[in-house]
């Protein structure tokens, strides 16, 4: 398989490294390179016609060790999967998201964005420094300071932002119809600048079809939000009027997203 060069902007190493060392049959840190150069050595003895001639062969070996990075690891995973056509599924057209099967890893094309539910999620950090800035001008006095939240009704707001999820959920659309989605680990994103064209990798959990809709706050990675009783009434009843955003139409898939990249 010819090697491509891949700016990750996404790249879930452990689980690179749980797959990789499955087929492997266990982990490396190490990669060992040896080359090997011949040569011959040789002399002459005699003028004219008696001449006695003599060689001998002499091979050099260089041995170097380099560390398997998980660019590397990643690299050989994908060769090795893609010669595991049940494992492997190269989306070259959007109807071919159909055939994917759970357990399968997809690689595709895809415009991806981050809902705008999520980005109001991801600045939870941003208001409890706000609120940390309220408890140190709680004991001032003045018309701005009266009408801030009261310590209680901030404990609680803190309390709530405490339950939202880290992970970051992306949705990226194939074409006019398909989608993909799923959430991040936020330690293994290297790059913020997510949105746009981009090549998604991930193994497939779930297949949703063309009249279904799956709520963005039920996608993976945001689960905790709301009862599952309630999630799925609402995903029954699809968006109401001016609630378009919090939702995604099928077809698509949900995914454990693998990597990321340009």
């Amino acid at each position: 398989m010819p090697i491509s060069l891949r700016n990750f902007l996404y790249l879930d190493e452990a689980a690179v490294v749980n797959y990789l060392s499955v087929l492997e049959d266990g982990n490396r840190e190490t990669v060992q390179r040896e080359q090997s150069r011949a040569g011959n050595v040789g002399g002459a003895v005699g003028v004219s016609s008696a001449r006695l001639e003599a060689n001998r062969g002499r091979e050099y070996k260089e041995t170097e060790e380099a560390v398997d990075t998980i660019e590397a690891k990643y690299n050989r995973l994908v060769g090795l999967i893609t010669d595991h056509p049940d494992l492997w599924n190269r989306v070259l057209q959007p109807s071919m998201l159909e055939e994917a099967n759970a357990g399968e890893i997809v690689e595709v094309d895809a415009d991806v964005y981050i809902p705008d539910v999520v980005k109001v999620l991801q600045r939870s950090s941003e208001l409890g420094s706000m609120f940390d800035l309220m408890d140190a001008l709680g004991e001032l006095s003045g018309t701005g300071i009266q009408d801030m939240p009261s310590k209680r009704e901030r404990d609680v707001m803190r309390s709530v932002m405490e339950q939202m999820p880290a992970e970051l959920v992306v949705v990226a659309e194939v074409d006019d119809e398909w989608k993909v989605a799923g959430n991040l680990k936020q330690k293994y994103v290297r790059d913020p600048d997510l949105e746009g064209e981009v090549t998604i990798v991930g193994k497939v959990r779930r297949y949703w079809g063309p009249d279904e809709w799956k709520l963005v706050l039920a996608l993976p990675g945001m689960t905790s939000l709301m009862p599952r009783d309630q999630r799925r009434k609402l995903e029954r009843e699809g968006p109401r009027e001016g609630e378009g955003d919090q939702f995604v139409k099928g077809p698509g898939l949900t995914l454990d997203v693998l990597a990321i990249y340009r």
